[in-house]
């Protein structure tokens, strides 16, 4: 597990500490700023109403640096159409390179597919342009969607809606991001991709305390050794 004690290592800067929980009410002042701030302009337009409905119902997941107690990185699970469709949508990442926005797409593909309808159907819209993050999406278990239902489109556009490719999760991928979450958990670390810099990282909250996600943690299968 990562050393919680803040020493900086052989002298260098302290060890980064990042915690992962749901957003609450107490923290609705601060995402809003956050997303206000930092929502980059190439990205799909958000309704910020979405997302901030998503925060009320503790759908909307971020990761805090915990010394200087900042939102890094963001992201939200949107109900439309009663619950049948749930968009993975609104990922905004500050600290780029530590696999923050993989890591919250585990999070919130899990947490989708726990909490709602058995055939509910999981998504991502993604700015026609952004074809690396297509790609990276593709690799998580997301095909484009090349004809989403009628009445999905009519919801997204009454929320200020529209653009973007659609992206279908396979439903039968979850649990690699179910146990990958588990890896984490086990491990506690994440490493910057260009500089191995390592940040210590706590999902202890995530899946002890949000009955969803424990439920996952209890019944998965044992993580090799």
């Amino acid at each position: 597990m990562c050393d919680m004690m803040n020493k900086p290592p052989q002298g260098g800067e302290p060890v980064r500490h990042l915690r992962v929980r749901s957003a609450g009410g107490r923290d609705m002042a601060a995402v809003e700023g956050f997303y206000k701030q930092h929502q980059p302009h190439n990205l799909v337009a958000r309704d910020l109403g979405a997302l901030m409905r998503a925060s009320e119902l503790q759908r909307l997941y971020m990761v805090e640096e915990t010394r200087e107690k900042q939102i890094v990185a963001a992201g939200a699970c949107c109900a439309h159409c009663d619950g049948r469709f749930v968009e993975v949508g609104g990922a905004v990442v500050r600290w780029k390179g530590y696999g923050l926005q993989r890591l919250l797409t585990h999070i919130r593909t899990v947490q989708s597919l726990a909490m709602t309808f058995s055939d509910v159907q999981v998504f991502c819209i993604v700015d026609a342009a952004q074809t690396s993050l297509k790609g990276r999406m593709s690799a998580l278990g997301f095909a484009p969607w090349g004809q989403p239902p009628r009445e999905l489109i009519g919801d997204l556009a009454e929320q200020g809606h529209s653009g973007g490719d659609y992206l279908l999760f396979a439903t039968e991928r979850v649990e690699e991001h179910r146990q990958r979450l588990l890896e984490l958990a086990r491990s506690g670390v994440v490493r910057h991709i260009g500089t191995g810099t390592a940040a210590c990282v706590s999902l202890d909250i995530l899946l002890n305390i949000d009955r969803h996600f424990k439920t996952a943690h209890e019944t998965a299968a044992p993580i090799p050794t």
